[in-house]
């Protein structure tokens, strides 16, 4: 008698587990068979007892191999699957990462750009201040310009009218060319005795 034998798909299987599964089918195919050719015989009933044992036996194995099988596939799937979430989660760290690196690069230009605003401020207030002392400088020259200027104009003033010339003046002292006389300065009482003095020693 044969039993109809149910062969899985080459597709759901590894080689491995399919070739198992032939190996065990054609063992159990072996095993009928056997008992097939020996029904017509007189055999003792302790003899099939042992064959069908056997048979059962390696039934056993050969459902125990084809679920292993099954359950090798299942996590080759579910390792397949977790391999491929580990790159996506591999890929959102690297996008991640990048991210914050731009970020960096960002923040980093942001405080060379204060830094430089810094620099600039401080470099203004100090040409501002140089700037002030140069005003100060040039504020000074002009006064001391306008002040030999004023001199000059002066000079000009009092040498109007004067026949020849004449180094008497702003600036001026006297030279060889006077005449010997020394002119004193005194207060108008002393100048008024003076004159009195000399009108007597007239009379």
């Amino acid at each position: 008698m044969g039993r109809s034998k149910v062969i899985p798909d080459a597709g759901n299987y590894g080689y491995e587990e399919i070739s198992n599964f032939i190996a065990l089918a054609g063992i159990s195919d072996f095993v009928e068979e056997r008992k097939a050719s020996e029904s017509d015989t007189e055999d003792s009933s302790s003899d099939e007892e042992s064959e069908i044992d056997i048979y059962e036996s390696f039934k056993e194995v050969r459902d125990a191999l084809v679920e292993t099988g099954k359950e090798n596939l299942e996590l080759k799937k579910e390792n397949a699957r977790l391999e491929e979430k580990v790159g996506e989660l591999q890929k959102a760290l690297q996008a991640e990462k990048d991210l914050n690196m731009d970020n960096l690069n960002i923040m980093l230009e942001k405080m060379e750009a204060v830094k430089r605003a810094d620099d600039i401020t401080k470099e203004y207030f100090l040409e501002k201040e140089n700037s002030r002392s140069l005003q100060a400088e040039l504020d000074q020259h002009r006064k001391q310009l306008k002040m030999l200027t004023g001199t000059k104009e002066l000079d000009k003033i009092l040498s109007l009218g004067r026949v020849g010339k004449s180094n008497l003046g702003l600036g001026y002292s006297t030279g060889s060319g006077s005449t010997g006389k020394t002119v004193t300065f005194v207060s108008g009482g002393i100048a008024q005795d003076v004159v009195q003095a000399e009108t007597r020693s007239s009379a």
